[in-house]
Parts: structure tokens; sequence; C-alpha cells
């Protein structure tokens, strides 16, 4: 497989096109990198959230169990996606699972390394959470007519109770 240029592949990652060049050299060398198949489940559903990727090579999907159990693609994650941010603020278990659809490299930043730097670099760990919460409000704000009717429907009582 291929070397991994690690600094590019973050500057190049959606969820840091905010963060300057200072702050990417200053994480990079916190992050681990992990290798898949195409195939490879990276994790289930339900799963223990304990940290955050981001797509250096490859490609994967996310995935979600339908009511009757089966497993159903929800998003395709293209080269220098992340994924799982909200594990490193909030501790709890999977919403979605990811599978590879192609061989990936993944650098991943364990919920266990951010909570160490909380204590080492506490200002790069505010412009991560940062970065993270704009990510969360632009979702939010796609999603929010979603929501609307899910709302409405359940108030409405017709949610199927």
């Amino acid at each position: 497989m291929e070397q991994i240029d690690v600094i590019q592949a973050l500057r190049r990652c959606p969820l840091l096109a905010d963060i300057g060049l200072k702050a990417i050299t200053q994480l990079a060398p916190h992050l681990g990198q992990m290798r898949g198949s195409a195939g490879d489940v990276l994790y289930n559903e339900g799963d223990e959230a304990n940290g955050m990727y981001i797509i250096a090579a490859g490609s994967c999907v996310a995935f979600a169990r339908d009511m009757n159990g089966v497993n159903q693609d929800l998003r395709g994650m293209p080269a220098f996606d992340s994924f799982g941010e909200l594990s490193l603020l909030l501790r709890g278990q999977r919403l979605m699972g990811v599978r590879a659809t192609s061989d990936v490299t993944l650098l991943d930043l364990s919920a266990a390394t951010f909570r160490s730097l909380k204590q080492q670099e506490p200002e790069l760990c505010l412009i991560i959470v940062m970065a993270i919460v704009r990510r969360l409000g632009r979702e939010l704000d796609e999603s929010r007519e979603v929501m609307k009717r899910v709302m409405l429907r359940y108030h409405a009582g017709i949610d199927g109770r």
C-alpha cells in the first residue's frame, strides 16, 4: 500500500477545513493509522464509540439496521471524509456501522488520546471541538425539514404507537 502524507490528508479533510496549518501539524503526531480491505467492517452499530477516523485513502460507507434488522447503506464517504467525531465528546455506542468499500487507510484519533491531549494541548482540543460543532451544526441545518416532519408526526400521534 502507498505511503500516506498525513499532513496533506488532514488539510484535505472537510472537517478540518477551517483549522490552520499550525493546528494540523500539532495534531498529526497523535494520529494512528489503520488499513482495511474492501468489505471490511470497521465497526458496527452499537459498538463502543472510541474515536474518530479520517479516510486518508480509499472509501467507506455508513450503514444502519432497519426495522427488520437488515443493514442498509446510508451514506458513502470518499477519501478525506471523517466519521465518528462525536465519540471524542460523548461516550456511548456507535449510531451507525462503517464498512470499507475499497482498500482504505484511516487516520484515527482515539478517545483516550484525545483525553490526554486535553491536558497537554487544550487549545488544540478546543479547535477540534469547534470543528466538530460546526459540522454538527451544518448537518442539523441540512436535516431541519426531516426533523420537523418527524417531530410533527410524533406529536400528532402518527408515529405507529
